[in-house]
C-alpha cells in the first residue's frame, strides 16, 4: 500500500489545499515576484489536481461493494455450514460408531470451527471435503433411505454459489485496494505541490505574521478541522536566527496535553477549553521555557 505523506484525513487535505490556493491567488503578486513560474495558471493546474483527487471515490464508496459481497458471502456460508451439519447427522447414522470420528474428519470436521467464524479459506476447504466425502460414500450415506437422493445436489449447489460469490468478493477487494492506492497517490501529489507553495509563502511573508499563517499547513488545518474549537497553535523559532525549532515539545502544565512540533517548528495543542494556560516548551539544545498563553 502506498503510504500517505500527510497527517490528516483526505477530506481535510482537500479543504486545506482549496483554501491554500485561494490564499495564493490573493497574494499572487508576492509569489510571482519570488518565483517566475508562480502565476494564475499555476494555481489553476494545482486546483485541477485537487479536484481530480477529490472526485476519486472515498473509502465508503470504494468498499461499498466489498461490504455487500461480504454480507452475501456470510449468508451463503451459513447455508453451507448448515448443510455440513446435516451431512454430519447422516454420517453418524451411516457408519459404525467406532469409525464415525475418522469419517467426520474425512468430511472436514477439523475445519468446521474456523469455518464457522467465517474464515473464507476454511469454508472453501470444508465445502470441498464435504462434497468429496458425499461423492465417495454415496452408497453408505444413502443406504436405508438415510440421506435423500437430492441432498448431494443441494450441497453442491451451495458450494458453487459460495465459490462464485467468493470470487466476486476477492475481485472487489482487489479493485477497492487499487482505488485506494490511486486516491492516496493523488492526494500525496496534492500535498507535495501545496506544501512547497506553503514553504515559499512562509518565506515571502515571514515578516507579516497574519499572512504567513495562511500558508502554514497545521494552522489552516486547525481552522478547517476544528472551527471555533479552542486550542493553542503556533511555531517555535530560535531567538538567534529565527530558524524553526525541530522536534519542539509543547506541554500544557497541569494537564495531559502534549505534542511534538513538525520540521517547520509548528505545533498544535487541541482541543482545549477556553482560557489561559501555562505551556512548557523544550527541545534538544534549547533551554526550557514556560509561557502563559
Amino acid at each position: 500500500m502506498v503510504p500517505k505523506i500527510f497527517n490528516c484525513t483526505q477530506g481535510e487535505l482537500i479543504a486545506v489545499a482549496e483554501k491554500g490556493w485561494n490564499s495564493y491567488l490573493q497574494r499572487l503578486t508576492g509569489f510571482s515576484s519570488y518565483r517566475g513560474y508562480y502565476d494564475e495558471l499555476y494555481a489553476t493546474n494545482a486546483l485541477a489536481a485537487v479536484n481530480a483527487a477529490n472526485i476519486l471515490p472515498d473509502a465508503q464508496a470504494r468498499y461499498a461493494n466489498v461490504e455487500v459481497y461480504r454480507v452475501e458471502l456470510t449468508h451463503i456460508a451459513d447455508t453451507c455450514l448448515g448443510n455440513w451439519q446435516t451431512l454430519k447427522r447422516y454420517t453418524l447414522t451411516s457408519f459404525p460408531a467406532d469409525t464415525t470420528k475418522a469419517r467426520l474428519e474425512e468430511a472436514g470436521s477439523d475445519r468446521y470451527e474456523k469455518a464457522r467464524n467465517y474464515n473464507w479459506d476454511e469454508v472453501k476447504r470444508l465445502n470441498t471435503s464435504g462434497a468429496t466425502f458425499i461423492a465417495t460414500h454415496t452408497a453408505a450415506l444413502s443406504a436405508g433411505n438415510n440421506m435423500p437422493a437430492t441432498f448431494e445436489d443441494t450441497y453442491n449447489d451451495a458450494v458453487e454459489a459460495f465459490n462464485a460469490k467468493y470470487l466476486q468478493f476477492i475481485g472487489e477487494e482487489e479493485a477497492a485496494y487499487n482505488a485506494t492506492e490511486l486516491k492516496v497517490t493523488a492526494c500525496n501529489g496534492v500535498y507535495t505541490t501545496l506544501i512547497n507553495m506553503f514553504k515559499d509563502g512562509q518565506e515571502i511573508f515571514k515578516n507579516v505574521e497574519g499572512i504567513r499563517r495562511q500558508f502554514t499547513f497545521d494552522i489552516v488545518l486547525g481552522l478547517i478541522s476544528n472551527p471555533g474549537q479552542a486550542g493553542i497553535i503556533g511555531i517555535g523559532t530560535s531567538s538567534l536566527d529565527n530558524a524553526p525549532i525541530i522536534n519542539l515539545e509543547a506541554t500544557v502544565l497541569g494537564t495531559s496535553f502534549t505534542t511534538i512540533g513538525n520540521q517547520q517548528g509548528e505545533y498544535r495543542l487541541v482541543p482545549l477549553s477556553e482560557g489561559r494556560y501555562d505551556v512548557r516548551f523544550n527541545a534538544p539544545g534549547y533551554r526550557d521555557m514556560v509561557i502563559n498563553q
